[in-house]
């Protein structure tokens, strides 16, 4: 465990110690790879505050926080409870966010240590059944984890590369080239990525099911 994800744990109460993101500035979405995750696991990430901790690093980087719809930027205690994990509302629209709004893991409903394991899990190609029984989700989840990593993956890769970015669903991947079984279509994306239609029914059941929403307050 780097001394960096150590010190995060011990500090990041702290809104000085704690760094800021912006939007990324290629055409790839900020994300983590599962190699990244196999390369760094380790001890540390049995604790829940480490896992929010490197995961939110890698998704919002150094630059500035700032409201994912105004884009107007997280001061005092408003930071503070973004780096938390916890609920905010802007001052300044209203609308209420947290710091997996409008990224890959927006919607997720498992913690961030489960974030952890399931990747790590994934690029050590444990069978999928046996993923979906210790994180008590389904198969058809674990899958569909999976194809979002890859995708995501392939999206940098191409970003790097300066090659020609393909259009694909945020969650399982699927391209105008390669959709999805029985087919699909773009549908409007509430996280503002790709989304497809078989995915969108997905969450929007998922949605249903379980309500999301945590206790916050305009800070």
């Amino acid at each position: 465990m780097e001394a960096l994800e150590i010190d995060a744990r011990n500090n990041c109460e702290r809104v000085g110690d704690v760094p800021a993101a912006v939007d990324p500035a290629g055409d790839a979405p900020r994300s983590f790879s599962l190699g990244d995750v196999g390369r760094e696991f380790g001890a540390g990430f049995l604790d829940e505050g480490v896992c929010r901790w490197w995961i939110l690093k890698k998704i919002h980087g150094d630059g500035q926080i700032t409201c994912p719809e105004c884009h107007v930027p997280l001061t005092d205690v408003a930071l503070r409870r973004f780096w938390e994990g916890n609920r905010i509302c802007c001052r300044a629209c209203g609308k209420y966010f947290t710091a997996l709004t409008k990224t890959f893991l927006g919607g997720c409903h498992m913690n961030f240590r489960e974030i952890i394991l399931l990747a790590d899990f994934l690029h050590r190609d444990y069978p999928a059944r046996e993923i979906a029984r210790i994180l008590r989700i389904s198969p058809e989840n674990v899958r569909l984890w999976e194809k979002k990593f890859q995708g995501l993956e392939r999206m940098k890769a191409m970003a790097e590369n300066g090659t020609e970015q393909v259009r694909a669903c945020r969650v399982c991947g699927c391209t105008d080239d390669r959709a999805c079984e029985g087919g699909c279509w773009w549908v409007e994306d509430p996280a503002g990525g790709d989304l497809c239609s078989r995915c969108e029914k997905r969450l929007r059941q998922k949605l249903m099911a379980a309500d999301d929403l945590t206790e916050g307050s305009c800070a």
